[in-house]
This record gives structure tokens, sequence and C-alpha cells, in this order.
């Protein structure tokens, strides 16, 4: 089970919040990791941590077509979720 499912987040609900965080957000917290909050479009809130991978450790085979032209032109972030809770 993976950690989101454990605290019953999907992972298009971790997605919204990274893609729509709130006032101040992302912030540094440490050790390469960020947080952000931000509220999901049914109302319930979230905090989501990440971290920015290196280049060599990016699983390209795992991006959309439109992140990877992103990502490709310099143009996107790829980030990995390693925490998300309601809270």
């Amino acid at each position: 089970m993976s950690h989101l499912a454990k605290h019953g987040v999907k992972p298009a609900e971790a997605e919204y919040v990274l893609r729509n965080a709130g006032k101040g957000f992302p912030r540094k917290i440490g050790d390469g990791k960020w947080i952000v909050k931000g509220s999901l479009e049914d109302g319930r809130s979230l905090q989501v941590i990440f971290i920015y991978p290196e280049d060599d450790e990016i699983d390209v085979d795992s991006l959309s077509v439109p992140d990877l032209i992103d990502y490709s032109d310099g143009n996107g972030k790829v980030v990995y979720v390693i925490h998300a809770m309601p809270i």
C-alpha cells in the first residue's frame, strides 16, 4: 500500500494540491524536502511533502507526453511525492 493510500489520498489529489498550492508554498522543510498545503475542489485540505529528484533519478517512462515535453524543454519540474495527508 502506498503512503498516500494509507492516508486516503489519491495521487490525482496530491497532484492537484501541488499545482494549486496555497499562498506561501512550496516551502523548504530541510533534507531536500518541500511542503505544500492547499485545498481540493471539494474543500478538503491536504499537505503534501515532496522532493525534486536529480535528473538521473527521474523515471521518464512514468511521465505523460505533455509533462515529458515540458521537462525536456526546461519548462517543467518533476517532483516525487513522499507523503500526503489530510489536514
